[in-house]
């Protein structure tokens, strides 16, 4: 994955790094692959686009509709020598909204990343991802905000892992992760800050060059700072990833999921995680990922959310000069037990569309549209939203 501006991204923000490896959704299948021949690049983007309902209003609620303006700048780094690779990126970005009353007419947003991986020794190698945001919308990517937009929350995520090969086929790799979600006040802040402890160990046998069968054991511990409703959570897994050639890779984990919860309560579910991933130079790139498990996203008044995730992103040169891409997010969440609501089902979906022209070597021309809906059993979380944008970025 390279560290780059993406059009799906403009209408949130002009600048994206593209995906936080290994980390939420995107770890699921992650490849670790880094752009080695990155320079140090500066990218400055301007996009202007309207948006149909800014304050998330329902079907029976005073939708506030408004035009905006995002202005943004990112900066790229990647290198790779023959023991050590790296990539890092960062960007800032601001949105301002002409027209709206019962929200924040103006937003900032950044993202850091550091990514490296060393090998010490043929056998020994070792690997740390680091990625922090500050932004206002969702990232379906990552799927651990609320599903809605609400408050402006510092996300952080950290993973240092170790891999040795004990011999030709049979090799482990243990990993200890950290991630936290804070937001800036109010009742969301009360019920949905937290931080989260994964320690990891997975035994990995090759059976040939392309298959290799894995099992694995994970723990989590998720504190909340207010909310009494800290969990430990224990998975048992067993998998497979595959090439199916040298463009289509795919990975498989499936097992079970124990929670235990400081309230007392405790489940136990099946859980599933899954991706494909599909690379053809420069030309097409395509991932679909999976996921089945309990979720720690909007639960103040539950006991649990179980949820199933799926997405579909694709990139796809159309000419020389024309690049389409596109990107959907579904997601179907149960939310159960709680003591004073009855349960409630949830479906999200989030679709992302656009257009890059690059216009000379520096300069690129996007266009994009972006919708989400959010059908529930509670009228009150269901809404729709359109935007579109146009913009324009530079790289130095």
């Amino acid at each position: 994955m390279k560290i780059k501006t993406t059009a799906a991204a403009l209408t949130a923000s002009v600048l994206s790094l593209g995906g936080a490896s290994a980390q939420g959704l995107l770890s699921i299948g992650a490849d670790d692959d880094f752009d080695s021949g990155l320079p140090f690049t500066v990218t400055l983007g301007l996009s202007a686009g309207y948006d149909s309902n800014v304050n998330l209003a329902n079907d029976s609620g005073a939708e506030e509709d408004s035009s905006y303006i995002t202005g943004g700048v990112a900066i790229g780094y990647g290198m790779e020598d023959r023991t050590t690779k790296l990539r890092l990126g960062a960007e800032y970005s601001v949105t301002h909204y002409f027209d709206v009353e019962s929200v924040d007419d103006t937003y900032h947003s950044g993202r850091l990343r550091f990514d490296i991986s060393h090998d010490v020794s043929r056998r020994l190698s070792i690997g740390n991802n680091s990625y922090v945001a500050y932004e206002i919308e969702p990232d379906y990517d990552i799927a651990a905000s609320t599903d809605r937009r609400t408050d402006n929350y510092l996300y952080f995520y950290n993973n240092t892992s170790v891999a040795y090969a004990w011999s030709r086929r049979f090799s482990t790799v243990t990993n200890y992760a950290i991630n936290g979600i804070f937001y800036d006040e109010g009742v969301i802040a009360d019920t949905e800050d937290r931080l989260s402890h994964t320690f990891g160990h997975q035994l990995r046998y090759m059976l040939d060059r392309t298959t290799t069968l894995t099992a694995e054991y994970r723990f989590t511990y998720t504190d909340y700072d207010v909310n009494d409703r800290d969990n430990w959570a224990h998975y048992a897994l067993v998998g497979v990833d595959h090439a199916f050639s040298s463009q289509l890779q795919g990975s498989l984990r499936v097992g079970a999921e124990f929670r235990d919860y400081s309230s007392g309560g405790n489940n136990t579910a099946p859980y599933l995680e899954g991706a494909l991933s599909y690379r053809a130079a420069k030309d097409t790139t395509l991932r679909w990922y999976n996921r089945l498990g309990y979720e720690d996203n909007e639960v103040s008044s539950y006991e649990s959310r179980y949820s199933y995730r799926t997405g579909l992103s694709l990139s796809q040169r159309l000419a020389s000069n024309l690049t389409a891409v596109g990107g959907v997010h579904y997601a179907h969440s149960e939310f159960e037990d709680s003591p004073i609501f009855s349960d409630v089902s949830e479906d999200l979906v989030s679709l992302s569309l656009g257009l890059n022209y690059q216009l000379t070597t520096n300069v690129m021309l996007n266009a994009n549209y972006h919708f989400t809906n959010v059908a529930s059993d509670n009228e009150a979380r269901e809404y729709d939203r359109h935007r579109v944008s146009l913009g324009a970025t530079v790289t130095f």
